[in-house]
């Protein structure tokens, strides 16, 4: 089964770039959600399961969703 897309893919690949070589937080790991901030710059959700980035000071902006995914930026 693929979550992606070969466009989303791209655009992930995209978005990915920028944070080579960036902390990695796990930060939901459950058996229909996966979820991951990458720097503090961007998250990550994989999966049916629900998952939002915390809520604080750091503003998110979805960045792409489809079926089982969505990625947020910081703005």
């Amino acid at each position: 089964m693929s979550f992606l897309d070969s466009d989303d893919i791209l655009l992930h690949i995209s978005l990915a770039e920028s944070s080579i070589g960036c902390l990695v937080k796990i930060t939901k790991a459950e058996r229909d959600v996966y979820a991951a901030e990458i720097d503090g710059k961007l998250a990550v959700k994989i999966g049916p399961g629900y998952y939002e980035p915390p809520n604080g000071p750091t503003k998110w902006v979805v960045a792409a969703e489809g079926k089982d995914y969505k990625v947020w930026e910081t703005s």
